[in-house]
């Protein structure tokens, strides 16, 4: 294609590399391969919404998200129902969707495959309101992590902030009960974990869980996880891991193609991809196809 124009929209506070260095890479490693280079340094005060299709009408044909999960879900929000596809490079704390498409984890293999690679894939997306998610959105546990994990503990610790603030919130937890209406059928339960998962269990790929976690299938699975006690959470988990679902009570599933409404006794915190978006209720639009992704080949 003559005259390609790619767009690097670059979060400077995503976890430990440097940014500068980053966006030298790209403008060389793009330079090389023949496209035009647009870039964008963001502050956390715009719109990235806005700024992504300011880019899509100078007319870029590839826009390049660096940084952790919430950027990159940002900016692919923008380009929902586009021809032009989202490209990837992980420099955040724990870079889930980059693990679960198997992204390369070095910045100069990242964007060297960008540069090249004509393999796409359409995603799914959680629609919430008007911002659209990749990833999961999470209520109890994760929301809880999430919340108490800094950015400056993420920048010093990486994804050990994460593991740390989740053995601290562990040992506290409780059984909440929720209404969740599945594509119009509504079931009650008591969990202390409530996730719908479209592309990841954070991040962690093709592992054997016990969900069939398929970003592009058209349909969004939901988990909910009954442990009542910190021990009895570090059971689960272990054996969600390796797939052992009928050994171990303590996991409801349902699957939703369509929409889900969460509704909680008490008002909980929700996230989505890593990001505090508010409290329960919330309700789920399950959107097919929505972005474009360029994945290795």
């Amino acid at each position: 294609m003559d005259n390609k124009k790619a767009f690097l929209v670059l979060n400077p506070v995503s976890g430990v590399t440097n940014p500068e260095w980053v966006r030298q890479r790209f403008e060389a490693i793009f330079a090389k391969a023949g496209w035009k280079t647009l870039i964008y340094i963001t502050t956390g005060t715009e719109s990235l919404e806005e700024v992504v299709h300011q880019a899509l009408a100078d007319g870029v044909s590839l826009v390049v998200a660096a940084g952790g999960d919430g950027t990159i879900t940002e900016v692919g929000s923008a380009l929902v129902f586009t021809s032009v596809p989202l490209g990837i490079v992980p420099t955040g704390t724990w870079n889930a969707l980059a693990h679960n498409l198997g992204y390369p984890l070095l910045v100069d293999d990242a964007l060297n495959m960008l540069a090249v690679s004509q393999h796409v894939v359409e995603l799914d997306s959680l629609k919430i309101g008007e911002r659209h998610y990749l990833l999961n959105v999470g209520i109890g546990l994760s929301a809880s992590v999430m919340q108490r994990t800094r950015r400056h503990q993420k920048r010093r610790y990486g994804f050990l902030a994460y593991l740390w603030n989740l053995l601290l919130q562990a040992w506290g937890l409780k059984l909440q009960q929720f209404r969740v209406e599945v594509d119009g059928v509504e079931h009650r339960v008591k969990v202390s974990e409530l996730m719908v998962v479209n592309s990841s269990i954070i991040g962690l790929g093709e592992l054997p869980t016990v969900l069939d976690i398929n970003p592009s299938d058209g349909k969004v699975e939901i988990l909910g996880i009954c442990a009542p006690t910190f021990w009895k959470f570090i059971q689960i988990g272990l054996r969600f891991l390796v797939g052992r679902r009928k050994k171990t009570p303590g996991f409801i599933t349902f699957t939703a193609s369509r929409r889900i409404m969460i509704r909680a006794r008490k008002r909980m915190v929700v996230e989505a991809d890593g990001d505090i978006i508010g409290r329960t209720p919330v309700e789920i639009h399950l959107v097919p196809a929505a972005v474009k992704v360029i994945v290795p080949g």
